[in-house]
């Protein structure tokens, strides 16, 4: 009789999950106390920092800097066609009377792993919905994106906080409508640009004057 070894792998490790790595920012994170040489890595080495966020060597800071552009790859088998769907989740904090806010608006874009780029998802928020003095997390979910991404984020007040970005795979979504293709992540600036500039047109027509 011929025996045999048989190992048992577990499904998670026979079929690895999806994981995010920033690998760029600009412009550079220049708040001094969480400001240090690991930030790029820190946005998404999975260590979450507790509230207060400024206060912590761990945490990613800006300061009177925006549009923040922050740029992601994910790893991983992509579930069909090259295509990867999920939920990114920003961890932020606010604290109001220190003119730490939570951003007028992040647009994601996802690109061709060339020069071309295209808005996949946008999402306008309003920070005085958000609960003051307090740790936070903006969900974005994506559809059909490549491995490669753009985060664009627009700053509210002086400073922004985030110690870490993660990923989180959905089943994958149909296939969308042809997306304009943006040359280079400029263009994508000024589209997320634009965008912002007419949702605050149309919010500002809805409101009774």
């Amino acid at each position: 009789m011929v025996g045999c070894l048989v190992l048992l792998v577990p499904i998670s490790e026979a079929f690895p999950r999806t994981y995010i790595v920033a690998s760029r920012v600009d412009p550079q994170p220049n708040y001094h106390l969480t400001q240090d040489p690991s930030d790029v890595a820190q946005l998404t080495d999975g260590q979450t920092v507790l509230y207060p966020l400024w206060k912590n060597r761990a945490a990613v800071g800006w300061a009177r800097a925006t549009p923040i552009k922050i740029w992601l790859t994910l790893h991983g088998i992509p579930p069909a066609e090259a295509q990867f769907s999920g939920r990114l989740s920003i961890h932020t904090v606010v604290r109001s009377k220190s003119g730490i806010q939570i951003p007028n608006r992040i647009d994601v874009y996802t690109s061709d792993g060339k020069s071309l780029w295209a808005h996949v998802h946008g999402m306008q928020l309003k920070p005085a919905q958000f609960k003051d003095g307090q740790d936070h997390w903006l969900d974005i979910d994506v559809n059909n994106v490549s491995s490669k991404l753009l985060l664009v984020i627009h700053a509210s007040g002086e400073y922004f906080f985030t110690d870490e970005i993660i990923w989180k795979d959905s089943p994958t979504a149909p296939i969308v409508a042809e997306r304009q293709n943006l040359r280079g992540p400029q263009q994508a600036v000024t589209d997320s640009l634009s965008r912002m500039k007419r949702n605050f047109a149309a919010s500002t027509l809805a409101t009774p004057q």
